[in-house]
């Protein structure tokens, strides 16, 4: 996220009550500019 000029970001509560946070996680730095909404 870095490399698209992003500091911090915010966690949703469907990422809070993955069982894999870390799949989640990669699942959503996948693809940033569809995860993010831009």
């Amino acid at each position: 996220m870095a490399r698209y000029g992003a500091r911090a970001f915010l966690i949703g509560e469907v990422l809070m009550r993955s069982d894999d946070v870390a799949a989640a996680t990669r699942a959503l730095l996948a693809n940033p500019l569809t995860a993010g909404g831009i």
